[in-house]
């Protein structure tokens, strides 16, 4: 008579076990397909430039979905278009320790937080990515001239005047009166 009474109270157990795991795993499936439905009405909100909004809503989507990596790089760019640079700053770094990157994604990120250090006040971090990022990328031509921007905006005339004529060579021009006023 005991062993009849134990089997009930074990299955009623296994089920009510059994139930929850079930109800948990359709919750965590939901919280995540809602993710990028979120995220996507984020991007809209980017489109429209209802920058506090989106920037709700990427937080939201970060919060469910860890493994977006451009749900993130936006996030850091709504903080910085909202005059929040040390905070996109803390985010885009924050990104670069993650495994995995993809080049893109890594590029992506690298150029973003040049920009989140130069309105920060930050030339010399600024200038250290970007030269980072041209280690990466000896091509990309807008990286070469953003750091030229950032060595003029140091006042830097030594390194801006390398840079201008490397910039020069490059894109085969010669600019020998912008060179003189750096001299």
């Amino acid at each position: 008579f005991r062993g009849f009474m134990f089997t009930p109270l074990l299955i009623g157990t296994g089920s009510v076990v059994l139930f929850a795991t079930t109800l948990l795993f359709f919750l965590k499936r939901r919280e995540q397909r809602g993710a990028p439905t979120l995220y996507m009405d984020a991007l809209n909100d980017i489109i429209e430039e209802k920058h506090e909004h989106a920037l709700e809503k990427l937080k939201r989507t970060v919060k469910a979905d860890t493994d977006n990596i451009m749900a993130y790089i936006y996030l850091g760019d709504m903080f910085r278009k909202l005059n929040l640079p040390i905070r996109a700053s803390k985010i885009h770094r924050n990104l670069l320790v993650r495994d995995h990157l993809q080049s893109g994604q890594l590029t992506l990120i690298l150029h973003r937080l040049i920009l989140d250090y130069r309105l920060a006040g930050l030339p010399a971090q600024a200038i250290e990515v970007a030269e980072r990022l041209i280690q990466l990328n000896k091509h990309d031509l807008e990286v070469k001239r953003l750091l030229l921007s950032l060595y003029e905006e140091k006042e830097d005339w030594d390194k801006a005047f390398f840079h201008r004529q490397s910039l020069n060579r490059w894109i085969k021009k010669k600019d020998q009166d912008i060179l003189a006023l750096y001299r």
